[in-house]
């Protein structure tokens, strides 16, 4: 227990804390006090050392008794803590208790509050934000290790778990305002559950982010959420994954005012097409599930008339749009057997052959 710490690290804090803490008015009125005293022991806190006697382990259940206790009014200290908690759990040469204790306060502290951060209000997207930024360069492959990547992303997931709806989208658009780099391990770790299956909230993500996919055309989204539905196929089965193909076909067809414009096409088609094939060539399709071949060799034969309404559009996006369902059909037919081949797959096929023929591919 924290109060039996003996340590003088600690004992100089308790002695601190213990007039600011006497009752909950107190807390909340000192609270920017309280945080300052937390903060300063965070700082003392040595690189290349173990840390074992600076009194972190307890001082970090405290934190987090302190978010319990005071819930929204501690707001505005959510982005400063989590500097201080990440800087700690990314010390060199930490006793890997203290690390593992800096991370799981973190990621308690986030899902204590979520609620507050996920509120339309400016202070909480302020808040949002802010934190965010703290977390966001702790993310990047190439410059950290990978357990901490693994810890930043599982503490962020609780946050994206517990927003609905309204939040869910002002969550997502703050996560992709910058498209920063490693921005996929928060993506795979909310979405994946446990024993090959997804997590109860996988699907509505999905569906926003892929929305914002084909709103943006934005190739760095593309290349994450590549990289997002890669690391599904390989923890999902076949079977598990059937949801996920279901809401990337939906989506590639679009609806009847895109279709009758050439370039919303074009741009509607791309993103979606890259992705089904992702999926689709991931394992060689092994994870592709069977009851879904049909659906998508007859999906990507229906998109073969569209070939003439995109020809007027730039060569580039031409270009990308056939390589696109080029790799699409590949994978579908790799994917699929004997049955799927017969039927759709031989006019699947005479399709794309036909269209070679008469130069419009």
């Amino acid at each position: 227990m924290s109060l039996l710490d003996l340590t003088l690290p600690f004992q100089q804090l308790q002695k601190t804390l213990y007039p600011l803490t006497t009752s909950l008015p107190i807390i909340l009125l000192n609270l920017p006090a309280i945080s300052t005293a937390l903060y300063d022991l965070y700082d003392n806190v040595k690189d290349g050392q173990d840390n074992l006697h600076s009194g972190l382990d307890s001082a970090l259940q405290l934190h987090h008794a302190l978010f319990e206790t005071c819930q929204g009014e501690a707001l505005p200290h959510l982005a400063e803590t989590t500097r201080h908690l990440t800087r700690v759990g990314t010390l060199r040469a930490l006793d890997p208790k203290l690390v593992e204790r800096s991370f799981s306060t973190l990621s308690l502290i986030l899902r204590t509050m979520s609620p507050f951060l996920l509120k339309p209000s400016r202070e909480a997207q302020d808040a949002l934000k802010n934190t965010w930024i703290e977390v966001r360069p702790y993310l990047k492959p190439k410059t950290n290790k990978k357990y901490v990547r693994k810890c930043i992303a599982d503490a962020w997931a609780g946050i994206i778990r517990k927003a609905r709806s309204e939040g869910l989208a002002r969550l997502v658009d703050v996560l992709l305002e910058d498209e920063a780099e490693g921005l996929e391990a928060v993506w795979t770790n909310s979405l994946k559950g446990t024993s090959h299956n997804l997590h109860s909230r996988a699907l509505p993500v999905i569906s926003l982010l892929l929305e914002r996919l084909v709103a943006t055309e934005s190739s760095a989204q593309l290349v994450t959420l590549n990289l997002v539905f890669t690391a599904l196929v390989h923890h999902c089965s076949s079977s598990t994954i059937v949801p996920v193909v279901e809401t990337v076909l939906a989506r590639l067809g679009p609806s009847a005012t895109e279709a009758s414009s050439s370039k919303s096409t074009v741009t509607v088609s791309i993103p979606v097409l890259s992705v089904l094939s992702t999926i689709l060539l991931v394992r060689k399709g092994k994870r592709y599930p069977e009851s879904q071949l049909k659906p998508t060799m007859t999906k990507l034969q229906s998109l073969l008339p569209r070939l003439e309404e995109i020809k007027g559009s730039s060569e580039e996006a031409d270009i990308e749009w056939r390589r696109s369902y080029v790799l699409c059909v590949m994978g579908s037919l790799q994917a699929g057997k004997l049955t799927q081949w017969l039927s759709p797959g031989v006019a699947l096929i005479e399709g794309v052959w036909n269209r070679l023929v008469s130069s419009h591919f």
